[in-house]
């Protein structure tokens, strides 16, 4: 069957569920519990995300290829599962990050108007991961997620490409993203160990590159930098 309209809520401990281009296998309602398996959830490249009293648009910032999920549990701790493959920003897309395959379990609490992120791991095939936990209270429009992960530095190739600087080595990062949803600040570590990077129009070489940086907000502060310069 399929389900139109673009909402979810809850209504006299009953799930009243309206959304965009839903296409569901297996429904079945069970002494007030929720089983569903839903498969191509959005049919679309682009993705809109639409959150009650703190609104989310993201229809021009996100796209996605396919997404699978499984929704079961009382309707007051809804336990939900999603897979999502190719999951891009236009951001990301510019400086030559591929798609992500993203995995994530998430807690759905009416009664508090919270979701818990329980676990979330995305990859894509350059090797970056990235990992996440945290909730989201979209009643009181705050949210706390922790992130971590690494990423390879080859990543930042096509955006030095034009000076055919090479850098080599991999960084991992931790960030935790909190406040309030239409202000959310972040603050996080970023370290890189072993590093190298060449670049031909300085003709500058540096070898065994150690770094650490810290960021809080809209601010950068280097806390270490050393490596070695020449061949």
């Amino acid at each position: 069957f399929t389900l139109s309209s673009n909402s979810i809520a809850a209504q006299d401990g009953a799930l009243v569920a309206q959304l965009s281009g839903l296409q569901a296998a297996g429904l079945r309602v069970r002494s007030g519990n929720l089983e569903l398996q839903v498969t191509d959830l959005f049919d679309a490249q682009n993705l809109t995300s639409r959150v009650t009293r703190n609104r989310v648009d993201i229809s021009s910032a996100a796209s996605i290829n396919s997404v699978s999920a499984s929704v079961s549990g009382p309707f007051e701790r809804l336990a939900i599962n999603a897979q999502i493959d190719g999951a891009s920003a236009p951001a990301l897309t510019a400086a030559g990050v591929q798609p992500m395959g993203v995995n994530a379990d998430v807690v759905v609490l009416p009664s508090s108007q919270t979701v818990q992120l329980t676990s979330a791991t995305a990859r894509n095939g350059q090797g970056l991961v990235a990992r996440g936990t945290g909730s989201i209270a979209y009643g009181a429009g705050t949210l706390n997620i922790q992130l971590d992960g690494d990423a390879p530095l080859s990543l930042a190739r096509g955006a030095l490409s034009s000076r055919g600087t090479r850098v080599d080595g991999n960084a991992i990062f931790s960030r935790v993203v909190g406040g309030r949803l239409d202000a959310p600040r972040t603050t996080g570590l970023v370290s890189v160990t072993n590093a190298s990077l060449v670049d031909p129009l300085s003709n500058l070489q540096v070898g065994n590159l150690d770094a650490v940086a810290g960021f809080e907000g809209d601010t950068i502060s280097i806390r270490r930098l050393r490596g070695r310069v020449g061949d």
